[in-house]
């Protein structure tokens, strides 16, 4: 086994940490241990993991794997290739059963027969290769939305929730609070996470960059930095570009913002190129904060249509 596989166990037994640690070392892995989510997170914002060995139950006397199961909903939520096997002593296979249908790839009992954990791991490393191949950009492994504020888990859940679907999204935020991460996470999580996560400076933006952008971006995820500051002359031409193409914009203005200056951007013309002109601002994407590292921002509204 290569020296390369890096496996992350995380349980609050220094005992059972210690027990897998020794087996997966034994076999030429690289293993780190965390006794609570907390501290898995701050490892695994550090570097990447190949594979997750998670307990499920962390508080003294808890039984119910709740704290478990929250972890692993934020780790797939993080990186919808994750590999991620359960470590449980309590319920048996119910609990097992519950844990894959909830996105683990397998499940260990304890305590476990080091031969089936050994193969188990291995299984998951060959699983976890299998996925990162498959995709066309390596995995964001800076991806990682850490903290525990009500704006946190309000950013968490509205991505867990809007990134399987295909509706195009407004990120607004001031600068430096986030909004590139959570593109990056809503591409991780979405359907089109084989694919690459193309980027369009829209400041910068002229007729070949858009073409040039919008093509590696089709059948896929663009994200466009910056759509307040797009150009006025480029509204149209790349409004006709994204056709097939799901939109993630940022911007430090919110949709009314942005609504307000495509407006002033659009004096001129028919009703009809006046409506097309707004809505290529991206104004009519769903509207969702970005509080990635404040919590000031509580709104998290689904907009119409312009």
């Amino acid at each position: 086994m290569s020296t390369e596989s890096h496996i992350l166990v995380i349980d609050d037994d220094p005992d059972i940490a210690k027990a897998a640690r020794l087996l997966l070392e034994r076999h030429g892995m690289r293993v780190s241990t965390a006794a609570n989510p907390e501290a898995a997170w701050v490892l695994l914002a550090g570097e990447p993991i190949d594979v997750i060995l998670l307990d499920l139950n962390f508080a003294r006397g808890r039984t119910t794997g709740e704290e478990g199961f929250t972890m692993l909903d934020r780790l797939i939520a993080a990186d919808a290739r994750a590999v991620v096997i359960v470590v449980t002593g309590h319920s048996g296979i119910a609990v097992a059963v519950r844990a894959m249908r909830s996105g683990a790839t397998d499940f260990v009992i304890k305590p476990w027969n080091n031969e089936r954990l050994l193969t188990t791991v291995e299984r998951g490393l060959a699983l976890r290769r299998a996925r990162l191949e498959t995709a066309a950009t390596p995995p964001v492994h800076d991806g990682i939305l850490l903290g525990e504020s009500a704006g946190i888990a309000r950013a968490r859940d509205l991505i867990a929730r809007v990134a399987p679907t295909t509706a195009p999204i407004l990120v607004h935020g001031a600068a430096g609070t986030g909004k590139t991460l959570i593109a990056r996470l809503i591409h991780q999580a979405s359907p089109h996470a084989h694919l690459p996560l193309v980027t369009l400076d829209a400041e910068a933006a002229d007729a070949a960059a858009i073409a040039e952008r919008t093509a590696a971006a089709a059948g896929g995820m663009l994200v466009i930095d910056h759509i307040d500051r797009l150009p006025r002359a480029f509204n149209g031409v790349l409004l006709a570009a994204l056709d097939g193409i799901r939109v993630i914009a940022t911007a430090r203005l919110d949709r009314i913002g942005i609504r307000g200056r495509s407006a002033k951007t659009c004096s001129t013309g028919s009703p009809r190129s006046k409506s097309r002109c707004i809505r290529s601002s991206i104004a009519s994407a769903t509207r969702w904060c970005s509080p990635a590292i404040s919590s000031r921002c509580s709104r998290t509204a689904m907009a119409g249509r312009a």
